[in-house]
């Protein structure tokens, strides 16, 4: 009898405690907006990452941090369609950046304006499908409000997922994000910041990730800045694309 009561609250703790849910496989076409930049590092057969988010069939927009130190266009290359993170046999379509603005504003090391808008010489087929762009500040609404955050997460400190990952998260106010905010972090008035839930495992920390409304129709909200490292900090930020929408605008007229 003793052993049936220890066994029952076994399983009964072991019920009642939940299990950390990290981010999710997605499938291909799930997330059509999200692309990434293949940059090439000079004279090696090395390279580096960073997201990218599809917003017409020419035009992309990425982190300032991403392309503020590119001195060569010709190493940068957007991969779009594709789930996996393969630039050997990519399940997408290769584009040639031709063309990059940061935001003038934008200074290394400060959180504050950092977004930049590429463009491609090769026209990105439709099968990719852009994402709108946001017709309201969210941080502005009811907290948290629902989201999704997409691209290749980190899952050690050397190494990256393969396949394109999503998690649902949720914006927060900036009120609550300052309260939150780790000590050192800068909560600047371009920033959206979300809160990841207890017990819903690690974070994407993709430089560039995507930040989506969660219902349809879907709209580009945030683009990931900044994710503090330190797994018990709850909030990632997020560059606001609603606070950057003339910017965007005037570079689309200026690229062109």
């Amino acid at each position: 009898m003793l052993k049936f009561l220890c066994l029952f609250a076994f399983i009964a703790g072991a019920l009642a405690t939940p299990v950390p849910v990290g981010p999710k496989q997605a499938n291909r076409g799930d997330f059509p907006h999200q692309a990434y930049l293949h940059i090439s590092v000079k004279n090696t057969d090395k390279f580096t990452t960073c997201g990218a988010t599809v917003i017409s069939n020419r035009f992309a927009l990425a982190t300032a941090a991403c392309v503020s130190s590119i001195d060569d266009l010709a190493n940068v290359k957007l991969v779009a369609g594709s789930i996996r993170l393969n630039t050997k046999f990519p399940d997408g379509t290769l584009h040639t950046v031709d063309k990059v603005r940061v935001h003038p504003k934008y200074q290394t090391f400060h959180a504050s304006n950092d977004i930049a808008v590429l463009r491609v010489h090769e026209l990105i087929n439709f099968v990719v499908r852009p994402i709108a762009l946001p017709t309201s500040d969210v941080s502005a609404k009811y907290s948290p409000f629902p989201a999704v955050t997409t691209g290749f997460g980190l899952i050690s400190s050397h190494s990256r997922a393969e396949i394109l990952e999503w998690k649902e998260t949720g914006v927060i106010s900036r009120a609550e994000c300052v309260d939150l905010k780790g000590k050192n972090d800068e909560v600047t008035a371009d920033t959206i910041c979300t809160k990841n839930a207890p017990n819903t495992g690690r974070k994407l920390q993709y430089n560039g990730a995507a930040l989506t409304t969660r219902n349809h129709p879907k709209q580009l909200i945030g683009i990931l800045s900044r994710s503090p490292v330190a797994s018990n900090s709850p909030v990632d930020y997020y560059t606001n694309v609603f606070s950057h929408l003339n910017f965007i605008r005037e570079s689309l007229k200026l690229l062109n």
